[in-house]
């Protein structure tokens, strides 16, 4: 197995965890303002994120 195997696995990874399992690991609990804030930015992040650098691998993979 090549890198990109273990690049497109590590893509495939981040888009499949939830919001909630990354909650879950920073303990986060809704009920507290600020934490709903750091929940949100992690939601956030989730759906940005792996677009971005899935984006970024697709072109680096075309040149």
């Amino acid at each position: 197995m090549d890198l990109s195997y273990y690049k497109r696995k590590v893509a495939l990874n981040c888009m499949m965890s939830s919001s909630s399992a990354l909650a879950k690991q920073y303990n986060v609990n809704e009920k507290h303002d600020t934490n709903a804030k750091v929940l949100a930015g992690l939601s956030q992040f989730r759906t940005e994120f792996p677009s971005k650098m899935l984006t970024l691998h697709l072109k680096a993979s075309i040149k």
